[in-house]
């Protein structure tokens, strides 16, 4: 009933793509993004008859997951997802290679945010016109080493400006000096 239940919920179709994905909900580093962008009606349909769900998050705290239904309301039995959902699905690969990336460079366990900085992070490039995987990534990488608004920092806003003229945004970071990194970091502005 549970292992069936699990399985109808990790088939999704997604209508304005016309396409049908796996919903990785049973992935740590999935379902965490997931919870937090589903209503609790969503998350009610996603466990059904599981009443908690415990996993090791990404920082490696151990992490418990409840879904309550109300009284009186008729659990629906099939999560919806809707545009900005998918939109945010869409990223969840981009947000683990980030801290992927995050985790090799530091060796350190990640902070609780990491993930939701990556992902902010992500809209931000994507918003500043940035199409390349790997510039969207190093993007979200600078935001979670660096600074989380590192963008808004007048080096990177003259970056960005060249990006849209056709220069690739991880060549132009590369070129940063490091006394520029030190004031981006520090969120002070270019002297």
């Amino acid at each position: 009933d549970m292992a069936r239940h699990l399985a109808l919920q990790a088939v999704q179709s997604d209508l304005s793509r016309n396409r049908r994905i796996l919903l990785r909900n049973f992935d740590p580093r999935v379902l965490d993004l997931l919870w937090q962008t589903f209503t609790p009606q969503q998350r009610v349909a996603l466990f059904g008859p599981i009443r908690a769900w415990h996993f090791i998050d990404r920082t490696g705290a151990l992490k418990t997951l409840t879904a309550r239904q109300d009284a009186n309301a008729t659990a629906p039995e099939r999560v919806i997802l809707n545009e900005g959902q998918w939109t945010m699905i869409s990223r969840v690969g981009l947000v683990n290679q980030t801290l992927a990336l995050v985790q090799a460079a530091r060796a350190l366990p990640l902070h609780q945010t990491a993930a939701n900085e990556a992902d902010n992070a992500l809209i931000r490039a994507q918003i500043n016109g940035l199409q390349d995987e790997q510039d969207l990534i190093k993007f979200a990488f600078l935001a979670v080493t660096v600074h989380p608004r590192f963008d808004e920092h007048p080096h990177i806003r003259a970056i960005l400006q060249t990006v849209s003229e056709g220069a690739e945004f991880c060549a132009e970071v590369q070129r940063l000096a490091p006394d520029q990194w030190q004031q981006i970091s520090a969120g002070r502005p270019a002297q």
